[in-house]
């Protein structure tokens, strides 16, 4: 488990540094990325215009973030690192769609409305959206860096590892 562990975790770091050096090319992660964004926008419909829009961006990082706290309160912090990787990754995922606020030049799923081109004219900063844009990335890039470099410790620790603690159900009925 160890050794997979370490390959898994070195395969997103240059699976990472390969997104870095190319943001705007499609990646495999982006065919989960799409569907989570896309649902996001359904699931905060109810909620007003606003959310609706950002709804798409908080479920790519909500997601990844209710696995890393799943894997968290299951003791397996190398499950969660992964998990906050992903997060990272959608920081920049998301910061590519940031950038394309004012271009408009990336192709959207059915050719409807830019996210960020209302959400950033709305707020009155369409101007300021490639400065946010560099600020997601930046911070995706650390986020991804962060969470190798913890998997990477916690793949290579030899200290002994509790097992996570089992969850026991009694199905059945008390009389």
């Amino acid at each position: 488990m160890r050794q997979f562990r370490v390959g898994l975790t070195i395969t997103l770091a240059v699976y990472g540094v390969a997104i870095l050096a190319a943001p705007v090319s499609w990646s495999f992660i982006d065919n989960i990325n799409l569907p989570v964004h896309e649902t996001g926008h359904l699931a905060f419909a109810a909620f007003g215009d606003t959310l609706q829009l950002l709804g798409g961006t908080l479920l790519q990082l909500l997601l990844p973030l209710a696995f890393a706290a799943y894997f968290t309160m299951q003791r397996d912090e190398h499950a969660a690192s992964v998990g906050i990787w992903w997060v990272g990754q959608n920081f920049v995922n998301i910061s590519t769609y940031m950038a394309d606020a004012q271009p408009m030049s990336l192709p959207l799923v059915g050719g409807g409305d830019h996210d960020w081109n209302i959400l950033f004219s709305e707020w009155g900063v369409l101007s300021h959206a490639g400065q946010y844009a560099q600020l997601a990335h930046g911070f995706g890039f650390l986020v991804m860096l962060v969470a190798t470099v913890w998997g990477l410790f916690d793949a290579l620790d030899t200290r002994q590892q509790a097992p996570a603690p089992r969850v026991r159900y009694n199905h059945a009925r008390r009389r």
